[in-house]
């Protein structure tokens, strides 16, 4: 009977993996969810799909990402509401949620927002009721084990940590974690771990919570997702050189954590090492900035249009170009200096903007190398006749590195860290001696 089939909600954020997990899930089956590279990701609404694995056969339902541009969280939460409700065609109960993340990727805290708001929205009926949430690490095949290991244990943390904020009083405590891949040409499926979970999934119903709204736990955890209330922005097409709040950077004492929460004296990771943060160049949390989008072999990346990047010429030497400027088939910089091929370049309107400035001038943002700086350039007049043009330089990221020493060895004598919305006082008055030997 359909009420007797283990029945899962598939959660995440846009273009992690969760259709194409699915889609490799019920191969058997003829009608499919639409799988491809769009950051945007790809299911609008929830779906239900009859999976199989092994002997196991259960229902897997696809949720839009959270994150996508063209579905609002305040959309997403009734959404799934409704499938509790059993409005949802063939589906009477849900038992539990699996929760995607790339294993490389480790962009949990939209996830995790969505996690702590069914936990609102819903009554789980288990007495623990985070055995009903499993955490899937995706790419599996594109990671070595010690990152592997790292998301089953560091990831797993900044996960529960990051339920927690929603509700102190009930932290999250979830325990069950599998990595897995999809068949590829070169690859083999590996569902093992995951199959072993579902296998002694309990076969609790959540049901829908009365008390608590959909519409209700929408406004309340959009600011703990780093979200702002669904209103209409002005977008800036151009930003100084920053990363939006969503990107990720490997700390040395927290962990995977998000740039909005990223502060003066912490150390992140970089080639070689750890160096520290010294203080913020820009910072406007609540800006709506249209970014490059990047999508790499091993996750997404974001910076503005004149953001200087790393990436490796055909000659295997480094070079920093704008973000603007990189096109499917240039070769990213890991923080371990692996090439990183690009598989797809748009532009997407996502909320913050950050740049930190590092004692190193480099940062990783998202397992890509950057520039601490953005591209500037000046036109030095030379007496030329009308009709010819002056000669235009560029400054390259080791110049800016440069001429930012006095900031990166004083930082917190040259203010640590600037007002919201505004350049850092160092910037500003570097960019107006730039201005006047014509720079742009």
């Amino acid at each position: 009977p359909l009420d007797a089939m283990l029945t899962l909600l598939v959660v995440g954020e846009s273009g992690v993996g969760k259709s194409s997990l699915i889609k490799e899930l019920c191969g058997h089956v003829v009608e499919l969810p639409a799988v491809g590279l769009n950051p945007n990701g790809v299911s609008k609404s929830c779906k239900a799909y009859i999976c199989r694995l092994g002997a196991l056969e259960f229902r897997a339902i696809d949720t839009p990402g959270v994150g996508d541009q063209t579905v609002k969280v305040g959309e997403i939460v009734p959404q799934i509401t409704q499938v509790l409700r059993g409005h949802l065609t063939g589906v009477t109960e849900v038992h539990g949620v699996l929760m995607c993340s790339m294993i490389n990727f480790n962009r949990v805290k939209l996830g995790a927002g969505i996690v702590a708001a069914l936990m609102q929205a819903c009554t789980l009926g288990g007495k623990n009721k985070w055995d009903q949430v499993l955490l899937i690490g995706t790419q599996k095949d594109r990671c070595s084990a010690t990152e592997i290991q790292d998301f089953k244990q560091d990831t797993l943390g900044v996960f529960n940590q990051e339920i927690t904020k929603y509700n102190p009083s009930e932290p999250g405590c979830i325990t069950k974690v599998a990595c897995v891949n999809i068949q590829t040409s070169k690859v083999r499926a590996d569902f093992d771990e995951l199959a072993a979970l579902l296998q002694k999934f309990p076969l609790l119903a959540i049901q829908p919570n009365p008390a608590a709204s959909a519409e209700q736990v929408a406004k309340v955890v959009r600011p703990n997702m780093g979200l702002q209330p669904e209103r209409r922005t002005v977008v800036k097409k151009r930003s100084s050189g920053c990363f939006p709040t969503r990107g990720t950077v490997q700390t040395r004492d927290r962990g995977i954590i998000a740039i909005g929460e990223l502060k003066p004296g912490y150390y992140v990771q970089v080639p070689g090492g750890w160096t520290v943060v010294c203080c913020f160049l820009h910072e406007e949390p609540t800006a709506a900035i249209e970014y490059v989008s990047i999508t790499h072999e091993k996750g997404q990346f974001f910076a503005s249009h004149n953001h200087l990047v790393f990436v490796k010429s055909e000659t295997g030497a480094l070079l920093t170009v704008p973000a603007a400027s990189i096109k499917v088939g240039d070769q990213l910089v890991s923080r371990d200096l692996q090439i990183l091929n690009t598989i797809n370049v748009g532009r997407e309107v996502v909320e913050g903007a950050y740049c930190p400035l590092t004692r190193s001038g480099t940062i990783v943002v998202d397992q890509v190398l950057s520039s601490c700086y953005t591209q500037h350039s000046f036109t030095v007049s030379t007496g030329a006749l009308d009709g010819e043009k002056s000669p235009t330089f560029r400054l390259q990221h080791s110049i800016l590195n440069l001429l930012f020493i006095p900031l990166r060895v004083l930082p917190w004598f040259l203010h640590p860290r600037t007002k919201t919305g505004h350049l850092h006082p160092y910037v500003a008055v570097l960019k107006s001696l730039l201005h006047l030997m014509g720079g742009k």
